[in-house]
Parts: C-alpha cells; sequence; structure tokens
C-alpha cells in the first residue's frame, strides 16, 4: 500500500497515512475537518527496485550489480545487446514454425481419423522424412 501525505487547511497539520489506492476522505486528526492529498515525491527505495544491490540478469544467468558490471560480463563472454530487427526477426520466425507444427498435426489428425495407422499418418505428415 502507498503512503499519502495530507494536509488540513484550518490548522495548517500535516499526515502521512498508509492507504490503499482506494481510499476515502481523510479527516484531520486535530480539528476533524477533511484533508487534502498533497503531491509528494516517490520515495526511495534502493531494496526493492535493485537499485543497490542489482538484479538477476536471467539473459547472462548470473547476479549484475549496476549496468557497468554488466557491460564488462557481456564483454568478457562476447555478447553485444540485440538489436530490435533481430528480436522481430526472430519472433517472425517463431510464428512461422507454430503455423507449420499447427498443420502437421492437423495433417496428422486427419491422416490417422482417415487410415488408423501411424505409419501412414507419419508418412504423409512428413513425406521427406523418410
Amino acid at each position: 500500500m502507498p503512503v499519502y501525505e495530507f494536509k488540513c487547511d484550518p490548522c495548517n497539520s500535516r499526515v502521512d497515512r498508509l492507504l490503499p489506492m482506494e481510499h476515502g476522505v481523510q479527516s484531520c486528526p486535530s480539528c476533524e475537518t477533511e484533508m487534502k492529498k498533497m503531491v509528494t515525491m516517490p520515495a526511495f527505495t534502493p531494496g526493492h527496485w535493485g537499485d543497490s544491490k542489482g538484479w538477476f540478469d536471467r539473459g547472462l544467468g548470473m547476479h549484475i550489480n549496476n549496468f557497468a558490471h554488466r557491460d564488462r560480463v557481456m564483454k568478457q563472454k562476447g555478447l553485444r545487446p540485440a538489436v530490435a530487427s533481430e528480436l522481430t526477426e526472430n519472433r517472425q520466425d517463431m510464428v512461422q514454425d507454430h503455423v507449420s507444427h499447427e498443420k502437421n498435426v492437423s495433417t496428422f489428425k486427419a491422416e490417422m481419423d482417415k487410415t488408423g495407422s501411424f505409419r501412414t499418418a507419419v508418412a504423409k505428415t512428413f513425406p521427406h522424412k523418410q
């Protein structure tokens, strides 16, 4: 739950409260009037976001302390970041492979239903593999 800061205009008091995102009207503890929500800076939480303790990089398979450390490790391993066009090409290849797989599955199932023979279904689905 986030911490919100509220200010009471009549008595000029300020209160911090830990509340859910959807919270109701807040009353001043001193004068019981409605308080206004203040706009504040987000809290600095280094332990929660990996700012000071690093993070586990799944691509490298190891714990990384900071971006400079990540760059050093990538250079030692002879790696480079992927370019967007490579990612797009890879995704297109995956989609084509999936479409091809689905076609093979439907062909195999239809042939199995028609003949009842596994060998015949495989031969019709993958004629070049024999």
